[in-house]
């Protein structure tokens, strides 16, 4: 049998491919270990975590001013001066006097009247905590829809290698048949070099293929918050769930979507900032409160101590008569802000209505995609077997056999990519309607 000077480089290409097959085992991540994990380590989900408890700290009673202050203060004062004091009868005495001073005060200051500010501002301070806390919940929902993504498209991926692998195998096992015929003189030495130069392209797009796989893992792990190192193998779990009719999910956004819910947030606190500065228009009235206490000592003079204590209340009132009007126009333009607010809400509303329908449309094709892509990859391998039998009987060429493999590669591609497309319309939707915690929150609770 002749040896081919390609031998050689054929056979480090199969011993490449055959360590990347059977390499060491890795640990399987199933989706809701993954989901898990993210929950807890993803630094999107960290990071709004400690925007909303800064928010929920903001959300008191004394940050909107309906509280008192209570300040305490106190010193000691020891002076020593030289004092000069005249005196008709017997004339100028100089002498040293040294004065000692201790005094102390407690004092209250409590607005009890502002126009209704202080309980505007404690309203916009609670909105305030409920936007970030939608805020938190867009935070968890965006970070669970692109794992689920990331997942699957590792998934995909790695399906989608296997596929590579199989077209390899054959073409390895075409090129061995084109030896045996050119060895019995059935074959031509071209025959044998075209399915050479075939397996090496097959053996190239496994190689990009299995880097894909690698650059897939590596962003999961991204997401996961753990080491882009950390190995791993998925593992297909999970069923994509039934859908919703389109009116019933249009209803669910139009009521649970969490960027919808800050916008509506938005639009109150500007609808609150209304009302506070409407209250600059009403009086202002103030307590304050005290207790003080002050004691002195001389030395030498006529006075040798005093002292002073005791407590003290008191109300004052103030009213701004007149300002420019600049009461009048900061209302008129927080009037046209909340305005402006309202129609960026409703313009969200028919922007998140079109999403909807978008995603809807593209679950609907993926679906329909895949029916029809499933049926064309169990055509495509049934033809690819066929044939590889009659080319084993040189009945049929080597274009025609390639040709069936690169069917059956298209057909496996188009199946899982309608797949992808599958998921991440339902993972969209499912994210749009506020329904994705849920909806995982339930698939963990069912494997505990």
């Amino acid at each position: 049998m002749r040896i081919f000077p390609m031998n050689r480089v054929l056979l480090t290409v199969a011993t490449i491919l055959c360590s990347s097959l059977f390499g060491l085992a890795q640990d399987t991540l199933t989706l809701s270990q993954a989901i898990k994990i993210g929950l807890e380590k993803n630094f999107s989900i960290r990071l709004a975590r400690n925007s909303y408890s800064i928010a929920k700290n903001n959300n008191t009673l004394g940050n909107a001013g309906m509280l008192p202050r209570v300040e305490a203060n106190g010193g000691w004062r020891l002076s020593a001066e030289e004092a000069e004091q005249v005196y008709k009868s017997t004339g100028a005495v100089a002498t040293d006097r040294t004065t000692n001073n201790l005094n102390g005060n407690v004092q209250l200051s409590w607005t009890l009247f502002d126009g209704f500010s202080m309980f505007v501002s404690k309203e916009m301070l609670g909105n305030l905590q409920a936007m970030s806390e939608q805020s938190l919940q867009i935070a968890v929902e965006d970070a669970l829809a692109s794992i689920v993504v990331a997942y699957h498209n590792v998934l995909v991926q790695q399906l989608l290698a296997q596929s590579f692998t199989s077209t390899t195998k054959l073409s390895h096992e075409r090129l061995f048949v084109a030896k045996e015929r050119f060895a019995i003189g059935d074959g031509s030495q071209l025959q044998v070099r075209q399915a050479e130069v075939d397996l090496l392209a097959d053996s190239t797009n496994l190689l990009r293929q299995r880097n894909t796989v690698a650059e897939a893992k590596l962003y999961l792990n991204q997401l996961l918050g753990r080491s882009p190192s950390t190995l791993f193998e998925v593992s297909s779990n999970s069923q994509s769930q039934s859908l919703l009719n389109t009116q019933d999910m249009l209803t669910q956004i139009m009521q649970n979507n969490r960027t919808l819910a800050i916008e509506r947030l938005q639009l109150s606190n500007s609808q609150l900032t209304i009302k506070d500065l409407q209250g600059d228009r009403y009086p202002r009235l103030n307590l304050t409160s005290g207790y003080n206490f002050s004691k002195s000592s001389y030395s030498p003079g006529d006075l040798e101590s005093a002292k002073n204590f005791g407590p003290s209340i008191g109300l004052t009132a103030s009213v701004t008569l007149f300002n420019g009007f600049n009461v009048s126009r900061s209302i008129a333009n927080a009037r046209i802000a909340a305005e402006s607010k309202a129609i960026n809400l409703e313009q969200m509303e028919v922007q998140l209505q079109s999403q909807a329908l978008s995603y809807i449309n593209s679950f609907n094709l993926a679906q329909m995609l895949m029916q029809t892509e499933q049926t064309a990859v169990a055509l495509a391998q049934q033809n690819l077997d066929v044939a590889m039998e009659k080319y084993r009987l040189g009945s049929i060429s080597d274009i025609e056999l390639r040709d069936m493999q690169s069917r059956l590669i298209g057909a496996q591609a188009r199946y899982l990519s309608a797949q992808l497309q599958l998921i991440n319309a339902e993972v969209e939707l499912q994210t749009l309607s506020g329904t994705i915690i849920n909806q995982f929150e339930q698939m963990l609770s069912n494997e505990e």
